[in-house]
């Protein structure tokens, strides 16, 4: 991966405007993402939960993902750990849970991998952040099918 200060230096501006350019550059900064791995125990036996109606449910990296996204003021701002997250924070993390609910394979940003990472880790207990993090440092390779 080659370093990079800032967009002129990969892009040049007046490139920029393009919808094919912008496309590039957005899914350039993306990695694809399995959200539907399971969770499972030392045994590997695919930890289970009470999905609150009766039904018990697999655990899967989407569930994990969504519900450390979903918890409220557990986890503050990543850039100033004291202060509480803002109305636009959380928004953009509901919006992200959206994303990964009951999905496959999501394209996710760096950034969003960091958050995720730092939500699950304080959300969870070690058994599930564990695998989690290794998850999600699992890129999902497009064979173009």
């Amino acid at each position: 991966m080659r370093e990079q200060t800032g967009a002129s230096a990969k892009h040049e501006p007046s490139k920029l405007c393009s919808t094919t350019n912008v496309t590039n550059i957005l899914t350039e900064n993306t990695m694809k993402v399995s959200f539907n791995q399971y969770i499972r125990n030392l045994d590997g036996i695919v930890l289970k939960e009470d999905s609150g109606d009766g039904k018990v449910n697999e655990l899967m990296l989407s569930g994990i993902c969504t519900n450390a996204l979903l918890v409220p003021q557990q986890v503050r701002n990543p850039a100033n750990r004291s202060k509480e997250l803002t109305g636009q924070e959380k928004v953009e993390r509901y919006e992200l849970a959206l994303r990964l609910h009951k999905s496959d394979v999501v394209d996710v940003s760096a950034e969003e991998i960091s958050l995720l990472k730092l939500v699950v880790a304080e959300a969870f207990a070690p058994l599930i952040v564990g695998q989690a993090l290794k998850l999600l440092e699992k890129v999902v390779v497009d064979n173009g099918s």
